[in-house]
């Protein structure tokens, strides 16, 4: 809609998709050895006005800058940290340790990372949504791929020139897309009140504790779990993540509800972009994993490139990679 093209969304708000759960977290340093996240300079250059645009188009913003203050456990951790902190590509990123940190239990010390982001994904879906019911641009249904003809691009009595699948999880599904690589990652999160939350702040101990939706309300999460019976929540996790909550947080706490969702992901751990070898007007852009805030703009616009204007997709993202799919 952005670039003028018409459009029609089919979904009917699948139970158990990882997008209204998701917090959102765009984090440029992870893992215990800090290392800088998988493509994070090329995808901020993108996403950082890419999200700016999407304000402009809506009239309101869903994308913050925040700061994100991550526990350092104990002196291996801590030399590492302070290996990175002069490394070329680091500088700016990385701030020298802090000793604690209000509202949270630590065992060790803080180091505090800058260019860390936040999309407010729940509300920005609701916001795209109200905007594609006022234009008349999405049906409220389950897609029935019975009816359905790849060929001349026809489902029911629509007719249009090509179609993008964008299905997370339900993508295995798909009977043009199953036979790719998926896998499917469960996550179970808590949602909890707490005053005096920063709210420009993110923290990461064991999980991660972000501002969510309404005001004092707090995300709490998520674990990862590829072996799972159903997209609802368990107890058992449930329990997990109230324990931490407790070993994370010195304030009052309020529960207000715990979620689970199932994200796309695949045995590559890449993503799936691009078009059917056998269905040239049928494509894709799935298998976004954990990190679909920062990549979904690249991808986006690289999907793009490659339909209108017949841009090239490298081989890491192209679906084609997959020789189950021919």
């Amino acid at each position: 809609m952005m670039q003028g093209k018409n459009v029609l969304v089919i979904d009917n708000q699948e139970v158990g998709r990882s997008s209204v759960v998701a917090a959102g977290i765009i984090n440029p340093i992870t893992g215990k050895k800090f290392v800088k996240s998988w493509k994070f300079d090329e995808l901020q250059s993108v996403f950082v006005p890419f999200y700016r645009q999407v304000a402009q188009f809506l009239g309101e913003n869903h994308f913050f800058e925040k700061t994100i203050y991550r526990t350092i456990n104990d002196t291996a951790q801590l030399n590492e940290w302070n290996n990175r902190l002069g490394m070329e590509g680091y500088r700016g990123f990385m701030e020298a340790v802090k000793p604690d940190l209000p509202l949270f239990k630590t065992n060790g010390w803080i180091g505090q990372i800058n260019n860390g982001y936040q999309l407010m994904i729940p509300k920005l879906l609701d916001d795209v949504r109200s905007l594609l019911k006022s234009r008349n641009s999405i049906l409220e249904e389950k897609f029935d791929y019975e009816k359905f003809d790849a060929t001349s691009i026809t489902y029911k009595n629509i007719q249009a020139e090509r179609i993008i699948f964008c299905e997370g999880f339900r993508g295995s599904q798909n009977p043009y897309f199953k036979n790719l690589d998926w896998i499917g990652t469960k996550g179970e999160v808590l949602l909890f009140e707490m005053n005096n939350f920063p709210r420009n702040t993110l923290f990461k101990s064991k999980m991660f504790a972000t501002p969510f939706g309404q005001k004092n309300q707090i995300w709490f999460g998520a674990n990862y779990e590829n072996d799972y019976a159903n997209v609802l929540p368990t107890p058992k996790r449930k329990e997990e993540l109230q324990h931490l909550v407790e070993e994370t947080f010195t304030g009052a706490l309020k529960p207000v509800a715990h979620l689970a969702a199932i994200r796309p992901t695949n045995k590559d751990r890449r993503p799936y972009i691009g078009s059917h070898p056998n269905y040239k007007n049928v494509h894709i852009l799935n298998g976004l994993g954990a990190k679909g805030s920062s990549l979904a703009p690249f991808l986006v616009l690289k999907l793009y490139a490659h339909i209108f204007e017949n841009g090239a997709i490298e081989n890491e993202f192209n679906v084609q990679r997959c020789t189950k799919l021919r």
